[in-house]
C-alpha cells in the first residue's frame, strides 16, 4: 500500500505540488495505520500462542479464526494458515485438548 501511495504521489507531483503533498501525507497515514494493526495482531498472536498450551477455549477459537484469516495472505500466510488448520483439526490435537477438559471429581 505504501508503494502504491508513493507511486500516486509521484504521478500527482508532476501535475502540482499540493496534490503530491496530500497524497504523500495519506501514504504516511496508511503506513502508521499498518504499523499499529501489525502490532495489535502481533500481540494477539503472542497471547494465543501463550494460552493454547494452557488449553484456554478463547485461544483455540481465536487461533482458528486467525488461521482462516491467514489464508488470504498469499503465498506464505496461506501455507501457514493451512498448516495451522490441519494441526488444529487433527485427531492428535483433539485428543490432547480433551485430555484435561474432563472434570475431575
Amino acid at each position: 500500500m505504501v508503494f502504491a501511495m508513493g507511486t500516486a504521489a509521484s504521478i500527482v507531483a508532476t501535475e502540482d505540488a499540493q496534490g503530491a503533498a496530500i497524497v504523500g501525507g495519506m501514504g504516511i497515514g496508511v503506513a502508521i495505520f499498518g504499523i499499529i494493526i501489525s502490532v495489535i495482531f502481533g500481540i494477539l498472536y503472542f497471547l494465543i500462542a501463550k494460552n493454547i498450551p494452557l488449553k484456554k477455549d478463547w485461544a483455540r477459537i481465536l487461533g482458528i479464526i486467525f488461521a482462516i484469516l491467514m489464508l488470504f495472505s498469499f503465498p506464505i500466510g496461506t501455507v501457514i494458515g493451512i498448516i495451522l488448520l490441519i494441526n488444529i483439526s487433527s485427531d492428535e490435537f483433539k485428543n490432547w485438548w480433551e485430555a484435561s477438559q474432563t472434570p475431575t471429581v
